[in-house]
Parts: C-alpha cells; structure tokens; sequence
C-alpha cells in the first residue's frame, strides 16, 4: 500500500501513481478493441449487406396501391396484391377507416394467411391512424414481402372494442 508520503514526494516530483500506467494500459486496450470492431463492420458486416439482392434492386417511382376494404361492403371482390421478385416491401392501403376512432387505445393490423397462422402485425396508436384518416379515410402500410410470399391473406384491423376492418386479398407474383 503507498503511503501518504510516498503519494505526496511522487506529486511533487511529478512521477505518476501506479495505477495510473495501469488505467491508461486498459484505455488503450478498449480503445483497440473499438477500433477493430468498427473495421470489422466496415469491412465485412456492410459490403455483405450491400450485396444483398433485396438492397440493390430499383425500388423508386410509381407504384399500384391495392386498397384493402372491408367484406362487409356488398360486391367486394378480394383485391389482388402484385409482388415483384426480390421486392423488399409490400405498399397498401387499409381502409376505409373511420374518421373518428379516438375512442380507441390503439390499433392492430394483422394480415394472417388462409390456415390462419399470422404472418405480420403492426400496433399503431389510435391518434396516429386518426390523423392518417383525417383526409382520405385510408392507412397506408408498408409490410415486409417476406411476410406476404405468394397465396391468399386477410387483413384484420382490431380496436379494444372489436374488428374494424376484415379484408380478403391475393399475393400474386409478377414480372413488373
């Protein structure tokens, strides 16, 4: 243990503490580590990335907004949602929505495939959907294809208070 004076005379000749090469050895060795970690994403992690098919494709310009509207509305025939090979997302419109649905905690949109298993889901708060609304009475959602590969779907809006919207639909595979 260092004494008092032995901390004192090292002060007052300017001599460092022991600890101190101790701490800045560790410094220096965290600071690698980082280092060599951030090269490693650089080098490896992100060009691996860019690669990927899903990234590199041309996904800017028009697109088809399929609506999905509800079965209850009479002669509703299932909308059919055309999805390009490697397409990273799925662009739709849900509605039409209520206008006022503030009375709501909050939302769930739910697309599940025909044996009933739920492939995406999305819980958005009430006011969100409400501003969304506010003009055109539709919610615009951007799914994963992934979670949508070619069959048939059905998109179910859930409030606190039951269904909102119960919409049929078809992912077909398309050339453009």
């Amino acid at each position: 243990m260092e004494t008092i004076r032995d901390a004192e005379r090292r002060l007052s000749t300017g001599e460092s503490p022991r600890w101190a090469w101790r701490v800045a050895a560790v410094a220096a060795g965290l600071l690698l580590v980082v280092t060599a970690y951030a090269l490693h994403l650089r080098l490896v992690r992100i060009p691996a990335l860019a690669s990927s098919s899903v990234v590199t494709g041309d996904w800017s310009g028009a697109v088809r907004l399929p609506i999905l509207g509800s079965t209850l509305r009479a002669g509703q025939e299932r909308e059919v949602v055309c999805v390009r090979a490697a397409q990273p997302s799925v662009p739709m419109l849900a509605g039409p929505m209520p206008l006022s649905i503030s009375q709501h905690q909050g939302l769930r949109f739910e697309i599940s495939a025909r044996d009933g298993r739920i492939t995406w889901t999305a819980d958005v708060d009430a006011a969100l959907v409400e501003d969304l609304v506010a003009d055109s009475e539709l919610v615009p959602l951007l799914v994963p294809a992934a979670a949508v590969p070619p069959g048939e779907y059905r998109l179910v809006v859930r409030s606190d208070h039951g269904n909102i919207l119960d919409a049929p639909f078809v992912v077909e595979r398309c050339s453009n």
